[in-house]
């Protein structure tokens, strides 16, 4: 696994964000600007009034090029299909505006990457080049010329804390919040990357404590020092739906805030920093019902934030490898589960006290059960059906015509049986049909229900968007690996073959009325 796999792994960069050799939209060159006298005017106010950040007039300021690509075809979520056709995506700096040496620098890199330079897998190149994923002599000797001609220097070894280690981030880059005093939110770190030199790119799980939004949001928030030379750049797909505005704050920080490809950028170019936050502006977790954040939402998380934090450069990077080593392995050898008394929850004398459980305390199934069970008795519906064919009825749960739960009784308890987040089946044979979808891809998960009440998984079928390829994977084989590759037919036919069951489904709310 490289370098830009590893972060896109453990899910502390998003790919929207690329370090090196991937290749996304927003269009039009540039809009008009003020006149020159003015911009130096004001450019000369912020300097004697000691403002580290700059104004971003637009996003094409930091545009470097764009690329043409083919977008494979879709699904709706009736199956219907959205057409493949070709589209251009826009790519962007995400060090400094235009005239600045380290956007040179980046269209330097960008322009070079574009021509395909050679890559030898088994090339060995020092740490101090981790940020490049350099993979030929010939790549190392481009960022060496380029950090030479733009005066920049190496951003210096990676390390990578999965934990949220928030000890070694305040210790080793002296960040210890990334929220304003009084910022109506709370912020809590997960886990992240940094370089040498103090640039970072770590996550937080963020949440609004005033406002209408009320999930929580896993925010990214990536510093990039302008004395070092990265090469971190933003695709933007979609340029006709993509929205972006300016955002005056209080303290004089100004912000340029892009809303596109169900992402949120916001973006501040400091003096001294280029600061990029990112996170997803839909909540989506492929049930066809998306909740999109509003452009109120999005500017309180962007007021929440401190703009003013400044990293340090990095002293002794074993110390730091060292103390991410010891922290997992002390987190290892305390761990405990966090549902000890799954049992009181869960394994309960009858359906009726189940269902009693699940309505006064939700919280419980929706963190470790299933998130669907959000809002239970107000949106959940159940019926009663002989799933496992022993002669007694499971209890079937679901909401919005689909089959979110399955549960059983076993040795005089009840037990789960299935669960399905998204768009749940039950299909003819006792067999189970999970279903998602999720950028117009389609991915299912066919399970069987044994006597037993266990389950048997049968196989999983997916569609790449990335190729426009179907692939199935027989999950019934011993070792069966990767998936085969298949034709769309093909993919039918195997959907066809999963028949839902008819369900006379009646409201939860509605149960103790119905069963005394």
């Amino acid at each position: 696994m490289n370098g830009e796999n590893l972060l896109i792994g453990l899910s502390y960069i998003d790919r929207k964000y690329i370090e090196e050799a991937e290749k996304d939209s927003i269009s039009s060159r540039r809009m008009i600007h003020k006149p020159f006298l003015i911009a130096a005017i004001i450019a000369l106010m912020l300097l004697l009034m000691g403002c580290a950040a700059a104004v971003l007039v637009h996003l094409n300021d930091l545009r470097v090029g764009e690329e043409t690509y083919t977008a494979n075809q879709r699904y709706h979520p009736d199956g219907s299909t959205i057409p493949a056709g070709e589209k251009i995506k826009s790519v962007y700096s995400l060090q400094g505006s235009e005239g600045s040496k380290n956007y040179s620098a980046a269209m330097e890199w960008y322009e070079y990457i574009q021509s395909e330079p050679p890559r030898d897998p088994d090339f060995q190149v020092s740490r101090a080049y981790d940020a490049y994923y350099a993979s030929s002599q010939d790549m190392v000797d481009k960022v060496d010329a380029i950090c030479k001609k733009f005066d920049l220097k190496l951003a210096g070894e990676q390390a990578v804390d999965p934990r949220s280690d928030t000890e070694l981030i305040s210790e080793m880059l002296g960040i210890s919040d990334i929220l304003k005093k009084n910022a109506g939110a709370t912020a809590k770190y997960v886990g992240g990357v940094f370089y040498e030199c103090g640039n970072f790119d770590l996550e937080y799980r963020l949440n609004l404590t005033d406002g209408t939004w009320t999930r929580e949001i896993p925010v990214h928030y990536i510093y990039r020092g302008k004395d070092y030379f990265d090469t971190l750049r933003l695709e933007i797909q979609d340029t006709k739906t993509a929205q972006q505005w300016n955002l005056s704050l209080e303290d004089g920080t100004e912000l340029l805030i892009v809303n596109a490809d169900n992402s949120v950028h916001i973006l501040c170019d400091r003096a001294d920093a280029f600061l990029t936050v990112y996170f997803e502006s839909v909540y989506d977790i492929g049930n066809g019902q998306p909740e999109i954040m509003t452009r109120q939402d999005i500017e309180q998380v962007a007021k929440a934030l401190d703009y003013t934090l400044k990293s340090t450069q990095i002293a002794d990077m074993e110390a730091a490898k060292a103390h991410i080593e010891a922290n997992m392995q002390l987190e290892d050898d305390q761990w405990e589960s966090p549902f000890p008394d799954w049992e009181d929850h869960e394994r309960k004398n009858s359906y009726d006290e189940l269902i009693a459980e699940m309505r006064d305390n939700e919280s419980y199934y929706t963190v470790r059960c299933n998130v669907a069970y959000e809002n239970f008795w107000d949106t959940f519906s159940y019926a009663f059906l002989d799933v496992t064919g022993d002669g007694e009825d499971e209890l079937i749960l679901g909401k919005n015509g689909h089959v979110n739960a399955i549960w059983t009784m076993r040795d005089g308890k009840t037990g789960r049986v299935q669960d399905s987040h998204a768009m749940g089946y039950l299909c003819e044979g006792n067999y189970f049909a999970d279903y998602s979808l999720l950028d117009g891809a389609p991915n299912y998960f066919f399970s069987k229900i044994k006597d037993d009440g266990n389950i048997e998984m049968i196989g999983q079928l997916f569609y790449h968007i990335s190729n426009g390829t179907w692939e199935y994977t027989d999950m019934t084989k011993k070792n069966y690996g990767s998936g085969d590759t298949i034709s769309e037919e093909k993919a039918m036919e195997i959907i066809g073959s999963y028949v839902p069951v008819s369900l006379d489904m009646k409201p939860v709310k509605e149960y103790f009325k119905s069963n005394g």
